[in-house]
């Protein structure tokens, strides 16, 4: 095989290329980058512009093995951010080397392999095998009961009344809210998730996601009404601390939903319906509490997120919500990070609007105060927040360490998957179109997100198939299993930490939120134990190979409907082909780029010995199969 210099230099932020991967200000760390041996390299140069200035750093060769040249220099930490790239000389020619590839002429500086410095980053998310709990929908123990608190949505014209009704747990989703007038509830509780630690414990889990646990009226709880207290309806704070130190006892980390863009219309501080003797902002324009909110002058009218009533904005330039939010020692943020609760983190709901309205942004600003009121707590927690967009834009060493992978891989790998895009913010009707979105263009868009930040933040990204507001997997696929099988494998195997919503793991299915939180399935008999098997598969073979948390990735084919990626660590590697293809396909996957003449390998799923020559490998893949190869 005649092998492309300009397709083996690699570099990245793993331990394979750096000598210290989260530095302190001052270190000194070893970086470095390996080429073809075989290519005529003049020179090779890091790319350096602290303080503004561009500074060319030589390499020297450091080693050679059989296949690469590793060329190296040490770098002294003298910034919080370090940006970077490397500039070679080829046979007279020059070229840019970044985490997008080799550029021809000078990229911007947004093309450059990215260290942070004293990042306070959370050390044990990694290695973690997330599960997300919607508490409504997991497992009721005991009896429970409604309380006679009422739900009500007033709009500028007129007031809609809603009945709270307890439904059996095997009773159907009731789909459409607004139309019924109810608000469906199913009763789990804290006593009933404690109950459930063992199974989570036995499959494999090692930290929990909570949907919001706080009071509200709600099902979701999102409308928060006290961000002191757990809803009665879920249990007492006794009953909570119970269940998060059974989490503790089992080695199961826990993290709870920040919903800090907006109050429920009950709050005290909003109090649409004057529960609490005209002190709210909604009925009270003298409220102490006014300047919390976004009012239109001295009228009833306010903002609320997405238009959507019982969610009214918060004002988070205001000082005082700050301080009850994120600042005061007793703060919501610092309460539930310290004992006696002491959760190991927390996501942020609605992250990338946080401090964004109106044109008056704050959202830099409460961003970096949100990363320092949780780090002063517990330098150890996660702090990971939600969007459906570029985790980018939130993502910094002083603000958020990780995001919801939705665009970086539950959005590129569905449309791979089942050919449909899912738009969440147009009208009813139209959110589901039909697109051919082939396997190069998924995986230029895991590249172009993965590779937009730095490799401290990639192995935390919060992967994801699924969520409580999009459509479970197996039903977008028509339930078809095997690109379940493809989908999970990927999830198990990428950069980044895998979480599970609860039931995908024994085959759940769902349409659009409300329909995707259905309760969680007991009955063994009702139980995909095809899809239980492979949750289980995947997370043991997660758990047994360090590559596959903190290893290198390299695409090595990318072609048609066949896909196939490479996690690569100290000398060990791991390869994954996935085929699309309604047909049987036979293809040659190039491990040149690995620098591997000969490769053996094992089949995790089939456990047969594949022997490469040439630095090929020869798969034959069945329609929609997919396959983990384990370096020997």
């Amino acid at each position: 095989m005649k092998n492309d210099w300009k397709k083996t230099i690699f570099s990245d932020g793993s331990s394979n290329f750096l000598s210290n991967v989260n530095p302190k200000l001052e270190d000194y760390i070893k970086i470095s980058v390996r080429i073809d041996k075989k290519a005529n390299l003049n020179e090779i140069f890091l790319v350096v512009w602290p303080k503004g200035e561009v500074f060319y750093h030589l390499l020297s060769k450091e080693r050679e093995d059989d296949y690469f040249s590793w060329y190296s220099t040490e770098y002294r930490m003298r910034d919080l951010t370090l940006r970077y790239r490397f500039f070679l000389i080829v046979d007279g020619k020059g070229y840019y080397y970044s985490p997008y590839g080799l550029h021809k002429y000078e990229p911007s500086e947004y093309f450059s392999f990215v260290i942070y410095a004293n990042a306070d980053y959370s050390s044990w998310t990694p290695e973690s095998i997330f599960y997300q709990i919607f508490p409504d929908r997991f497992y009721r123990s005991g009896e429970t009961q409604l309380d006679s608190r009422p739900f009500t949505i007033k709009t500028k014209d007129e007031e809609y009344k809603f009945d709270r009704i307890l439904s059996k747990w095997d009773d159907p989703i009731i789909k459409n809210m607004f139309q019924n007038r109810v608000v469906q509830f199913y009763g789990g509780n804290f006593k009933g998730i404690k109950e459930k630690i063992p199974y989570l414990k036995e499959l494999g889990i090692t930290a929990i996601y909570f949907n919001p646990i706080f009071l509200a009226r709600s099902n979701h709880r999102y409308d928060v009404e006290d961000y002191e207290k757990p809803d009665t309806l879920l249990g007492s704070e006794t009953e909570l601390l119970e269940l998060l130190n059974e989490c503790k006892d089992n080695g199961i980390r826990t993290i709870f939903d920040a919903v800090l863009n907006h109050t429920g219309v009950n709050h005290r501080w909003f109090d649409l319906l004057d529960e609490n003797n005209g002190e709210g902002a909604y009925n009270n324009p003298n409220s102490k509490y006014r300047d919390y909110y976004y009012f239109k002058g001295n009228s009833s009218e306010y903002e609320s997120w997405m238009d959507s009533k019982i969610l009214p904005q918060l004002n988070l330039k205001n000082s005082d919500v700050k301080k009850k939010l994120l600042l005061d020692k007793n703060s919501v943020i610092k309460k539930w990070l310290s004992p006696p609760f002491s959760i190991d983190g927390w996501r942020m709901d609605t992250a990338s609007i946080l401090g964004k309205f109106p044109v008056d942004q704050v959202d830099d600003e409460f961003s970096k105060e949100l990363h320092t009121a949780i780090k002063e707590t517990n330098v150890d927690a996660y702090i990971m927040g939600e969007t459906f967009y570029d985790p980018k834009q939130i993502i910094d060493r002083d603000k958020y360490e990780a995001a919801m992978n939705y665009r970086g891989f539950a959005s590129p790998v569905k449309k791979w998957l089942t050919g449909k895009i899912h738009f969440m913010t147009v009208p009813k009707g139209k959110e589901f179109h039909k697109i051919n979105f082939s396997a190069k263009k998924m995986s230029r868009q895991m590249d172009i997100v993965r590779n937009s930040i730095p490799f401290q933040n990639q192995i935390r990204m919060f992967n994801l198939l699924n969520s409580h507001d999009t459509p479970r997997f197996l039903t977008e696929t028509g339930s078809d299993i095997r690109k379940v099988k493809i989908a999970a494998t990927m999830l198990f195997t990428y950069v980044g930490i895998p979480s599970i919503y609860y039931g995908d793991e024994i085959g759940m299915e769902g349409e659009n939120d409300p329909d995707c939180r259905r309760p969680m399935i007991w009955d063994e008999n009702r139980q995909n134990k095809e899809i239980n098997a492979l949750y289980r598969s995947l997370i043991k073979l997660r758990k047994d190979n360090d590559v596959l948390i903190y290893g290198s990735y390299m695409e090595l084919y990318c072609k048609n409907n066949v896909f196939a990626f490479a996690r690569f660590l100290d000398k060990k590697y791991i390869i994954v082909v996935c085929s699309r293809s309604e047909n049987i396909e036979k293809v040659s996957i190039p491990t040149y780029k690995l620098g591997i003449e000969n490769p053996f390998l094992t089949g995790y799923f089939n456990k047969l010995e594949v022997k490469g020559v040439n630095y090929e490998i020869q798969a034959a893949l069945l329609p929609y199969e997919c396959e983990v190869y384990i370096s020997g």
